[in-house]
């Protein structure tokens, strides 16, 4: 440590020795200050004065005139108006041409185009098919290099001013129309046009009520209709399934009902067609098994049970339909009501001569032609008691069914609503791939949802009338303008501007450039710890060691001296050591020191000596650095930190980090170790999350920035300058000490492993005479 101590202080005697090297010293201390400070300074607000920021106007729009006020009403030229007033750009005001000509030639950083119809889409954007208002903005990227993000951020700002100054023209427009649309509702023809208007609408609102009634009849009764074609399909895939033969089925062959009218009689009559067809089935499918009795009895039992099976569910499926049909139609359908009946009789009737003759089978019982007999004539009372009931639907039912259709038809000239949701309905069952079954089920359900939006709509038109009516009868059109008029334009900054946002930061800082202000400074302190490894040397020279030596004679001497008293007037000479030719050293008396000559040819410092010793001064400079950047941020630029002492242990403790590094990659790899130190720097810029947060920027980022030193360092600024949580500057100062570490083993330890290695290269590189 003696000989540690001794480099630095002959460092310092080195400096103070010479002028030009203390200017140096004084201009390496505060360039990264005069970094920082410069910075913070330019950046400190720089939004505020985006009011030089030069941005032309124009606008084609030709206006819009209403179908219903006959005033024209030009918004691009209320925008323009509003602009010429507005101080937070600096708005220019002129042509498309000289607009874009001036974005062009940099006169402009960007340009806003107004188009032609721009007014019209404002008032028009509710109409179907509308497209939204647009604007063109033209950028000039190439005028300066942050063109872009200032043009993007001020666009921001535009954009916001803009949509707040139209939706405000807009709700002015709109006001003074509310206002001139009052005076017009005191007219006394308005009156009367408001009585008439009454009318219609209870009118309407009452042919919406029934038609709604009659869509819902019409979606109970599609409703019936599903239980039996379902058990009539269910049997006819049963008779299939049971003797393995394909046979088409009517139901499936359908591709869906475009019209539910049309749904309900082609799904009734088609499902009693097929349910006359099915018998017809089974009783050629029993005569099948009747006479294969005798040499398969029990399969062909198990046969006629699913016969059974699958008529009972067709029966069943009759008796829902007959209920549906009794609860819509009540009296008027009595007949097919009664005719239902007797086809669910009769179909019993078959299902239990069926049960019979599957028990006669299991019990080894031939089926002899009087039982064949009867079981034909159940089926065929079965297949006349289902004809019955399908001319009694054609002769009843069918006309009803045609009549709904014309009183909906004739409702739905009053209605566009109820005809919108018949469209509706007709294509969600004109696009159906599926069977008739799944066809009415759709027109069950989308009926079911018209229906509900008729009652609705029947709702609001009742609300609208009811206004109408007080309006009509209280006199609110008096109050209505009283309130408009009052401050039309501040009714219309309201609408325009209807929620505010209140910020309330939860670590403040005083501007931006003090939120920014630690990128600066890591950066600069990183920059002054690379110009101090590259300006000042380190390894320690011949010289040095000499002095060292002739320190220690001096010390050596003296203390003999006062151990031996000299004669009086006995004068010691005592002179610098030299070496002669012969490689002797003499002092300047010509005597030769006692064993000087032995120890001087051996190495006087070791390498840990040099490695401390040397680094104390770019600790000094490192330490002078931060401690005149951070006062300087605190008294001189004000960034008025929550923490100040913080800021201040945080700057020595990041300079001496970062100058331990430079100086141990310098030392040990010497110019490869400058190189080293440049390459970190650009990457801590970038990836030590100083501007940007760390998820906006790409993975390979994110992954190194835990191992930068910057990292630590930013946040450990961060934490002194807005405020300290759950402990976060004692855990970054841990983290970024932790990087002396390595830089202690290598410079101390491993350095002397490639000492040679390096000074060979560095050899080799000063004899081309370029590096």
């Amino acid at each position: 440590m003696k000989q540690a101590l001794f480099i630095a202080r002959d460092d310092l005697r080195q400096i103070n020795s010479s002028v030009m090297t203390k200017i140096f010293v004084v201009i390496l201390i505060t360039v990264p200050l005069f970094f920082t400070w410069f910075n913070v300074l330019a950046t400190w607000d720089p939004f505020a004065n985006s009011d030089r920021l030069q941005i032309a106007v124009a606008s084609t729009d030709k206006g819009y005139t209403s179908d219903v006020l006959r005033v024209k009403v030009n918004v691009g030229n209320i925008v323009m108006k509003e602009l010429a007033t507005n101080d937070q750009l600096d708005w220019v005001l002129t042509s498309e041409d000289r607009a874009l000509e001036g974005t062009r030639s940099g006169e402009y950083y960007a340009a806003i185009v107004l188009p032609e119809d721009f007014s019209t889409s404002m008032f028009t954007f509710y109409a179907g098919g509308a497209k939204p208002a647009n604007i063109t903005l033209y950028t000039n990227e190439k005028k300066n290099p942050l063109s872009a993000n200032l043009t993007t951020q001020g666009a921001q700002g535009v954009t916001a001013q803009i949509n707040t100054t139209f939706s405000q023209a807009l709700a002015e427009v709109a006001v003074g129309m509310a206002e001139d649309v009052a005076t017009y509702l005191d007219d006394a023809e308005t009156q009367a046009a408001l009585d008439r208007l009454g009318n219609r609408l209870e009118s309407l609102s009452a042919q919406l009520s029934a038609g709604a009634d009659t869509v819902d009849s019409l979606s109970a009764l599609i409703g019936s209709t599903i239980p039996l074609a379902t058990g009539v399909n269910d049997l006819a895939a049963g008779v299939q399934d049971s003797f393995d033969q394909a046979t088409g089925s009517s139901l499936n062959k359908g591709s869906g009902a475009a019209d539910p009218f049309g749904t309900i009689s082609a799904g009734l009559s088609d499902s009693l067609d097929q349910a006359a067809s099915n018998i017809e089935k089974v009783e050629s499918r029993l005569d099948t098994l009747l006479n294969s009795a005798d040499a398969t009895a029990q399969s062909s039992a198990e046969a006629v049970d699913q016969l059974r099976v699958m008529l009972d569910k067709q029966i069943e499926g009759f008796k829902q339909t007959r209920d549906e049909v009794a609860r819509i139609l009540g009296p008027e359908g009595d007949q097919l009501i009664a005719d239902l009946d007797t086809a669910i009789a009769r179909q019993q009737s078959l299902s239990d001569r069926l049960s019979q003759i599957a028990k006669d089978l299991r019990a080894g019982r031939s089926s002899d032609s009087g039982s064949r007999e009867a079981a034909r004539k159940a089926i065929a009372e079965a297949t006349g008691a289902i004809s019955a009931a399908h001319d009694s639907f054609s002769k009843n039912l069918q006309p009803q069914i045609d009549s709904l259709r014309a009183n909906l038809e004739s409702a739905g000239e009053d209605a566009a609503i109820f005809r919108s949701h018949m469209q509706v309905v007709q294509s969600d069952l004109s696009d159906s791939a599926g069977g008739l079954i799944a066809g009415m089920s759709r027109a069950h359900d989308s009926l079911a949802t018209t229906a509900q939006s008729m009652r609705e709509s029947v709702k609001r038109l009742n609300d609208a009338n009811q206004q109408v009516r007080e309006a009509r009868s209280g006199g609110d059109t008096n109050e209505i303008a009283k309130a408009l008029g009052t401050d039309p334009q501040g009714f219309a900054r309201l609408l325009s501007s209807p929620v505010a946002v209140q910020r309330t930061p939860v670590f403040p800082v005083a501007s931006f450039g003090v939120g920014i202000a630690p990128l600066f400074t890591v950066i600069a302190l990183w920059v002054g710890a690379l110009l101090a490894g590259v300006f000042l040397r380190t390894d320690v020279s011949k010289n040095v060691g000499k002095r060292y030596l002739e320190s220690v004679e001096r010390s050596s001497e003296e203390v003999e001296a006062v151990e031996t008293p000299q004669e009086p007037g006995q004068v010691e000479e005592v002179g610098e050591v030299e070496a002669d030719d012969e490689g002797e050293h003499k002092d300047r008396s010509g005597r030769k020191p006692k064993k000087t000559v032995k120890h001087a040819r051996k190495p006087v410092f070791t390498g840990a000596q040099e490695y401390l010793g040397r680094y104390v001064m770019f600790w000094l400079i490192g330490m002078a650095q931060s401690t005149l950047l951070m006062g300087g941020l605190i008294v001189i630029v004000e960034i008025e930190p929550a923490h100040p002492f913080l800021l201040m242990l945080a700057g020595w403790v990041i300079s001496t980090v970062f100058t331990n590094i430079v100086y141990t990659l310098v030392i040990s790899l010497s110019n490869g170790g400058k190189a080293i130190a440049v390459v970190l720097l650009v990457l801590q810029i970038s990836a030590a999350g100083g501007a940007y947060p760390l998820e906006l920027l790409p993975r390979w980022f994110q992954n190194i920035s835990p191992w930068l030193p910057a990292t630590y360092a930013i946040n450990l600024m961060r934490s002194a300058v807005a405020g300290i949580y759950a402990g976060d500057f004692v855990q970054n100062l841990a983290m970024i000490l932790l990087f002396i570490v390595p830089n202690l083993l290598i410079g101390l330890v491993f350095r002397h492993a490639i000492a040679g290695s390096i000074d060979k290269m560095t050899k080799e590189i000063e004899k081309t005479k370029v590096m």
